[in-house]
């Protein structure tokens, strides 16, 4: 009964003391996390704005796409015929269309386009007043337009695309896919507003481009067989059998070529904001100003944990 009764006078004690240290530093606290706010503000206000354009896609599942898994079983089962193996074809398109958006190879084919190189890898900020980016002079000269970083073990003096892939470009990109209705949502933050908006139209324009250009070359590849072997085939249901699947690849050919929206159509088209998406600065105000009254007080404690020690 004594000892605990000990137990909890010694916690009272510890406790009183404890506050009594806190308060009669208070004025030191005080003008830490005063000390800590001013300095967030300013911190706060340095980070250049950054600004979000975003676009709500329809992944397309046309009736040349359903046919397609059709076609490909017909075709293979002609083809074994022939002692010829197929690949099988399907799968959710919308799964092609994000990792062929994610895909270094992608990248690769975007950063091509002018503009799109030194936008990313080496923009720093935003003029509001030229509406231009900004671009750090130690990385690009915009001036003339030439690369001016110096070149190290790592590093090239002009950016590769696997270089801008891990670093930029992944990290600013996001791809979510809603569950109910299968739409894509995509969107990609940069310190231009107006980048950011031209960037993901040539992400959606340039991800259709290439799925077009990939499913003609497979259809040509497809059409030039199939019309090789109906030369050579006599027996009248196989040859109408082939018949059949060219005209559904001609069919094919025909969408592929008067459509641009081949993969994935705009429900909710990309726009310029108008307000940045990063950094919060209120928030990141309280949180530093906070981490500042907390580092005062553990300093507090110590400093006179230290002094009773030393008695």
């Amino acid at each position: 009964m004594n000892n605990n009764s000990n137990n909890n006078y010694e916690d009272e004690i510890d406790f009183s003391f404890l506050f009594t240290t806190i308060w009669n530093s208070k004025l030191t606290i005080l003008l830490t996390t005063i000390l800590f706010g001013i300095c967030s503000i300013f911190y706060a206000l340095s980070i250049p704005d950054k600004f979000t354009s975003s676009a709500l896609l329809q992944v397309q599942s046309s009736n040349a796409n359903s046919s397609r898994s059709g076609l490909t079983s017909q075709l293979g089962g002609l083809a074994s015929l022939a002692g010829i193996s197929m690949p099988s074809g399907g799968g959710d398109k919308s799964f092609y269309a994000i990792e062929t958006i994610k895909s270094r190879e992608f990248l690769k084919h975007l950063v091509t386009f002018e503009g799109v190189k030194e936008n990313l890898i080496a923009a720093n900020g935003y003029d509001y007043k030229s509406n231009s980016t900004t671009f750090d002079e130690d990385i690009y000269d915009s001036n003339i337009k030439k690369w001016v970083r110096e070149e190290t073990r790592d590093t090239k003096i002009i950016p590769t695309y696997l270089e801008i892939y891990d670093y930029e470009y992944n990290q600013n990109l996001l791809i979510t896919k809603d569950k109910k209705s299968g739409y894509l949502t995509v969107s990609y933050e940069h310190y231009s507003p107006q980048f950011a908006y031209d960037f993901l139209n040539l992400i959606i324009n340039e991800v259709n481009s290439v799925a077009k250009k990939k499913d003609l070359e497979e259809s040509q590849i497809a059409l030039d067989y199939l019309t090789d072997k109906s030369k050579t085939i006599a027996q009248k249901n196989i040859k109408d059998s082939f018949q059949n699947l060219l005209d559904s690849q001609l069919e094919r050919l025909m969408l592929a070529n008067i459509k641009d929206d081949y993969l994935v159509a705009a429900v909710d088209s990309p726009f310029i904001a108008e307000q940045n998406s990063s950094p919060t600065r209120p928030l990141l105000v309280i949180i530093i100003t906070f981490f500042g009254f907390l580092s005062s007080i553990f300093y507090v404690l110590f400093n006179s944990h230290l002094h009773y020690s030393k008695k």
